[in-house]
C-alpha cells in the first residue's frame, strides 16, 4: 500500500497499485538507457537515475528524493524539467560527490581483493551478466568498478577463494542484518547462517544500509 498523505506519487496515481508503479517504474528505467533527455546542457537518463536510486536508498530520508524524481517522470505530460533539476541537485550533494575516488586509494581497497583479472571482454562480461541477473535494479550499478580491477596490476599476499561450508567459528556467530537494507541484504546474512555453524541471525526490522536508519 502507498501512502498518498506523505507521497505525492500515490496522490497522482490513487488507482494504481504499487506492483504497477513499480513496472512503469522499470519501464522507465529501461527507456532511458536509450532515450535520454536534456537538462540545463546535460544529457540525463539511464545512468544518472540509476546512481540516484542506489545513493538514496541507503538512507530513509532520501527516499522523498527518488519519489520527487520518478513522480516528474511517470507524469502525463512527463516533467523533465523538475526531474532534471532533482537529479543534478540531489548527484551534486556532498555525500554524495564525497564517495566518488579522487585518486585510486579507494579502488585499490576494492580492487586488490576482487576477481577476476582478465584482459578478457567475455570472461568480465560474464561477470557482470551474473550481477546483474541477481538484482535487476543494480546489478549492473559495479560495471565500471568491474572493469577497472580486471586490469589492477596489484596482487594481495594472499586471496581466499574457497568456500565457507565446513567453517566452524570458536564461538557461534552473531550475524546482524536489516530487514530492508539496499547494499548488504537480509539475504546474504541468511546465506551466512545457513552455511556456518553454529550461527544466528538477528534480523533488525529496519530501513537503510546500517542500524542508525
Amino acid at each position: 500500500m502507498l501512502t498518498p498523505k506523505y507521497c505525492s506519487l500515490a496522490q497522482h496515481h490513487p488507482d494504481k497499485a504499487a506492483e504497477q508503479l513499480e513496472a512503469e517504474a522499470y519501464a522507465l528505467i529501461d527507456e532511458l538507457k536509450y532515450r535520454p533527455f536534456a537538462y540545463n546542457g546535460l544529457v540525463l537518463g539511464y545512468t544518472e537515475l540509476k546512481a540516484t536510486i542506489r545513493f538514496a536508498l541507503y538512507a530513509p530520508v532520501l527516499w522523498l528524493v527518488l519519489e520527487e524524481v520518478f513522480d516528474a517522470l511517470l507524469a502525463q505530460p512527463r516533467n523533465e524539467t523538475l526531474a532534471g533539476e532533482v537529479l543534478t541537485r540531489f548527484l551534486a550533494t556532498d555525500s554524495i560527490t564525497a564517495s566518488i575516488p579522487v585518486d585510486d586509494a579507494a579502488i585499490g581497497i576494492a580492487c586488490v581483493d576482487k576477481t577476476p583479472r582478465s584482459d578478457s571482454f567475455d570472461a568480465v562480461s560474464a561477470v557482470l551478466d551474473q550481477a546483474a541477473s541477481v538484482s535487476r535494479l543494480l546489478g549492473d550499478s559495479i560495471a565500471a568498478l568491474y572493469s577497472i580491477c580486471a586490469q589492477w596490476k596489484v596482487e594481495p599476499r594472499s586471496r581466499y577463494t574457497g568456500g565457507f561450508e565446513g567453517v566452524k567459528p570458536r564461538k557461534p556467530l552473531l550475524v546482524i542484518g536489516n530487514t530492508y537494507d539496499p547494499a548488504t541484504s537480509i539475504i546474504s546474512a541468511r546465506n551466512v547462517t545457513d552455511t556456518i555453524k553454529p550461527s544466528v541471525l538477528l534480523e533488525h526490522g529496519g530501513v537503510g544500509v546500517s542500524l542508525q536508519d
